[in-house]
């Protein structure tokens, strides 16, 4: 395995969420994980067509490659052990296929934005998961998608200015009529209305992520008891929830501004439902 896997910033929510993970499943863990959200990036930096055909082609070989060992992409190489793995192939594909679903063919109403949520966010955990037990691939546990889907929806608010910036819809067109803004409203300041409206939707959004949270972890907690290897991803889920809730007190505007939990915070969350 290489060196090219994520590497959590000491303090963060991920950084927490491993502690005390065994440094072999941990570094699997995160080579899972930073190779679905190169695929879920893999068209952000792409405004040509073309281009994007010709990249969306590249990765869906370079997932071949990996399935036949001979990986070339460093996060791909960082995955070696998924070779012959078809399950994992799938679950990649997903990840990748969803992102480029949302990229170029916005997703008109919640229905459709939920569907490309779900194909994602259960490739990614069925990625995740596979590293922290140390097993093949396999299909989703039906208990375990709303927390997927929390934390992809956690993600996407984490990373607001960034998709914004990238031409990403972030929310579905229906979301933004029902608010009377559109996505570029989000980020002005100069009107009092469309403040409010941005205000309005954002907490909206933060609801929505907030109960799929909370739904994934009434239903994984005796699925994953203390001392279970995924507990990791039980605990990363209460820190996000912890993260939502600071968001609504505070009323942050996402699409402006950030803020975050103190470290001592985090620690303390992670060492409550460890």
């Amino acid at each position: 395995m290489t060196d090219a896997a994520l590497q959590p910033t000491e303090g963060s929510n991920l950084y927490y969420a491993l502690w005390g993970v065994e440094d072999a499943v941990r570094k699997s863990c995160l080579a899972r994980l930073s190779l679905g959200r190169a695929l879920d990036d893999a068209l952000l930096d792409v405004t040509s067509p073309e281009v994007a055909h010709q990249k969306l082609h590249w990765w869906h070989e370079e997932l071949d490659r990996l399935h036949d060992g001979r990986a070339r992409h460093p996060e791909t190489l960082a995955c070696a052990d998924l070779a012959n793995d078809e399950a994992a192939r799938d679950a990649a594909l997903n990840v990748l296929g969803a992102a480029a679903d949302e990229r170029y063919r916005p997703p008109k109403t919640k229905h459709e934005l939920d569907s490309c949520i779900a194909r994602g966010s259960h490739g990614l955990m069925a990625l995740v998961l596979s590293g922290l037990e140390t097993r093949p691939v396999q299909a989703l546990d039906a208990a375990v998608a709303p927390l997927a889907e929390g934390l992809a929806l956690h993600y996407r608010l984490a990373r607001l200015p960034h998709l914004m910036s990238a031409g990403q819809a972030v929310f579905a067109a229906d979301l933004y009529a029902q608010h009377g803004i559109e996505a570029s409203t989000l980020v002005r300041t100069d009107d009092d209305k469309a403040h409010a409206a941005s205000q309005a939707l954002i907490t909206d959004a933060i609801a929505n992520a907030r109960s799929k949270l909370v739904t994934g972890i009434g239903q994984t907690n005796e699925l994953w008891p203390r001392g279970h290897v995924a507990r990791p991803v039980l605990v990363l889920a209460h820190l996000r929830l912890r993260q939502l809730d600071a968001w609504t007190k505070r009323r942050t505007l996402l699409s402006r501004e950030y803020f975050t939990l103190p470290p001592l915070a985090k620690l303390w969350t992670a060492w409550r439902h460890r």
